[in-house]
């Protein structure tokens, strides 16, 4: 082979390789980074899985039945953590409740598609809210007001614990939005709108049976979306029932499960602030940045957590969303790396008599700069209207 074939031999190859990297970049790995939300379809609740990039922009990669049936309700399922992300060992998992036909599914994560695994009975009616920790994973039901524990084995398969349900404080009226873990998984909180209550479960590390509840008079009305900060204090946000003006607090989670208050709802002057999303640990002078989705008119405000637990409102309006002024803001999640925000919004526009018109779905996304200011860099819109919940790696 002389000079000018092996060049053009070199040549070719360099130019198979880049056409092999181009298309992967262009295809994704949903392994590597992604993000997930849901349908909340009736009869068949699916994933809308997206790739996402270096960029923090996102490509569809399709959409895939969990197995189950939303409710397929017109007007917003208001609740938090219906759908989240494992990693056993070196495989991921996709785990969404089923509020429709009271069940949980777990779908494995290939690189360009969600495959179901296992699905499991909720052990009760409106399955709104799961959390996992470790082997074990919690649901919570809204019409039944329980929660019920299941072990989730390295495949995927969900074990219900014998004996696990337990009743919320408020009963089959709870109005229950979510259940979460803490960071060392020995506590579970649930927040319950009705009786604008906040219960805490200790955990048995050995058998994940839980113990309780203990409740807490929320120090805001309407609790509803939480997140345990790097400190493992709770941080909840407050509805005020749709007013002007909505808030979040946070506590001190005591041994006993008493919640110690630290700042007391922290105001911003927008109407139902329901759910919440921090940076990355560490990430801005030992604190952390809270977003909050104010559902009433699709704004996001920011909050900054200090090391000691205490809120302080950076901004008011953050970041807007597609559906701005109107409602539809909702769920959101930040991505593994800290470097994007993505906020779901289920779609609605006003035509001044009727506040709640659907339209189509989108995710919106925003770089998070070095000083917890939001970027807005892509909107991914025409998705089907309600989509729910967001899960970021």
């Amino acid at each position: 082979m002389n000079t000018l074939q092996r060049f053009s031999l070199v040549c070719f190859a360099l130019l198979i390789a880049l056409s092999c990297q181009k298309a992967l970049a262009q295809t994704g790995d949903l392994r590597l980074g992604a993000v997930y939300i849901e349908t909340n379809g009736n009869p068949d609740n699916q994933i809308i899985a997206f790739y996402r990039h270096g960029d923090g922009t996102l490509t569809e990669a399709g959409r895939f039945s969990s197995g189950g049936s939303g409710t397929g309700l017109a007007l917003p399922d208001f609740s938090t953590g219906g759908i989240t992300l494992s990693t056993i060992g070196n495989r991921q998992f996709v785990l969404v409740t089923n509020a429709g036909s009271n069940d949980v599914s777990v779908l494995s994560v290939q690189a360009h598609g969600l495959t179901i695994v296992s699905k499991a009975p909720s052990g009760g009616v409106l399955p709104v809210s799961l959390t996992q920790h470790g082997k074990f994973v919690y649901v919570v039901n809204e019409a039944t007001g329980n929660i019920n524990g299941y072990t989730i084995a390295a495949d995927g398969q969900l074990t219900e614990i014998h004996g696990s349900s337990r009743g919320l404080s408020g009963g089959a009226n709870s109005s229950a939005i979510q259940v979460l873990f803490n960071n060392g998984g020995t506590t579970l909180a649930v927040t319950e709108q009705n009786p604008d209550a906040i219960d805490i479960f200790e955990v048995d590390p050995e058998t994940g049976l839980a113990a309780g509840p203990r409740r807490n008079a929320s120090v805001g009305v309407e609790p509803f979306g939480m997140i345990f900060d790097q400190f493992d204090d709770l941080l909840v946000t407050e509805g005020t029932q749709g007013g002007p003006i909505a808030s979040m607090s946070s506590y001190d989670v005591k041994n006993s499960g008493e919640l110690r208050t630290i700042s007391g709802a922290v105001q911003t002057p927008h109407p139902f602030t329901c759910w919440i999303a921090l940076t990355n640990a560490n990430a801005f002078e030992g604190g952390q940045f809270g977003f909050t989705a104010n559902f009433g008119d699709s704004t996001i405000s920011s909050y900054f957590v200090r090391p000691n637990g205490s809120l302080v409102l950076k901004q008011a309006v953050a970041a807007t969303t597609r559906s701005t002024p109107n409602a539809g803001a909702i769920d959101e999640s930040v991505s593994s790396d800290g470097a994007f925000l993505y906020v779901t919004d289920l779609g609605f526009t006003s035509d001044g008599t009727n506040h709640f018109i659907p339209l189509p779905g989108s995710v919106n996304v925003y770089a998070i700069s070095a000083d917890g200011a939001l970027i807005p860099i892509q909107q991914v819109s025409g998705l089907p209207h309600n989509v729910m919940g967001s899960a970021a790696r």
